[in-house]
C-alpha cells in the first residue's frame, strides 16, 4: 500500500492509516496497491477529500458583575449553522448561543463555550468570570424622646461596604457614615440606607422613624 495525501506529507504504507491535515482545503488522496508475488501489478484510486474550516468559539460578557444581577453572554463564534453549549461553572448549562444567567453565590467561575457547525466540527473556549459579593446594609437609630423637635442619631451597622447614601424620607440625603438628622416637622418617615462596595455593587435597607408632635400646654 502507498497512500499519498496530497498535502506534501510522507507516503504511508499502512493498510488503513489515520492522517491529520494541517489546514482546510481540497486534497487529492491516492491509494496505490501493488502485488509483487509473481508479476508486479499496480492499481491506483484517487479521491478528493475536503477539509472544512473549523468553527471558532468566542463570546463576551459584561465585567464588574454583582451578585444577583443577570449576566448576558454574547456569542462571537464564527462558523456555519452553529450550535452552542455553555457551562457556567456552577453546575448549570445552556444550549442557547446568547444565554442569560444569574449566579446565586459570589466568587470565581470559569465559563466554557462549545460550538459545533453543520459538519460536526467543534471548537471550545473558556473564560474566567468573577461575581462580586453584595454589601449588607444595616442600621439602628436613637432618639432622645421621639417628640418634635428631636434629633435622630443613626448608627451604621453595615458590613462589606465602603460608601453610603442615606435618604431620610423628607427630601434630604447624606453620605456620612453615621449621620445625625433633625426633622423639620413631626410625622412618620421611611429612612433608606444604600450601601456601596467599590462604587459598583449596592444593596439597601429601609426602616421607619416616627417623630411625634409635642403636646401643647394650656394654662
Amino acid at each position: 500500500y502507498a497512500w499519498e495525501f496530497g498535502d506534501g506529507s510522507p507516503i504511508s504504507e499502512e493498510e488503513s492509516p489515520r492522517h491529520s491535515f494541517d489546514s482546510p482545503g481540497q486534497y487529492q488522496v491516492c491509494l496505490t496497491m501493488s502485488q509483487t508475488s509473481v508479476v508486479e501489478c499496480k492499481a491506483t484510486l484517487c479521491q478528493t477529500v475536503e477539509i472544512s474550516t473549523p468553527p471558532t468559539a468566542g463570546f463576551t460578557f459584561t465585567d464588574s458583575l454583582c451578585l444577583g444581577q443577570t449576566i448576558t453572554f454574547n456569542s462571537e463564534a464564527v462558523g456555519n449553522s452553529l450550535l452552542c453549549d455553555y457551562a457556567f461553572g456552577d453546575d448549570n448549562i445552556s444550549g442557547d448561543c446568547g444565554p442569560t444567567h444569574v449566579y446565586v453565590s459570589a466568587g470565581d467561575y470559569v465559563v466554557t463555550q462549545i460550538v459545533t457547525d453543520d459538519l460536526g466540527c467543534r471548537d471550545t473556549i473558556a473564560q474566567p468570570l468573577f461575581v462580586r459579593a453584595l454589601p449588607e446594609p444595616a442600621f439602628s437609630f436613637m432618639t432622645m424622646d421621639g417628640c418634635f423637635p428631636d434629633s435622630i442619631s443613626f448608627v451604621n451597622e453595615s458590613i462589606l461596604a465602603d460608601s453610603y447614601l442615606w435618604d431620610f424620607g423628607d427630601g434630604t440625603t447624606s453620605t456620612t457614615t453615621s449621620p445625625t438628622h433633625v426633622y423639620a416637622s413631626p410625622g412618620t418617615y421611611t429612612v433608606t440606607l444604600t450601601a456601596f462596595i467599590d462604587e459598583l455593587c449596592s444593596a439597601e435597607i429601609s426602616r421607619q422613624v416616627t417623630i411625634a408632635a409635642a403636646p401643647t400646654a394650656i394654662i
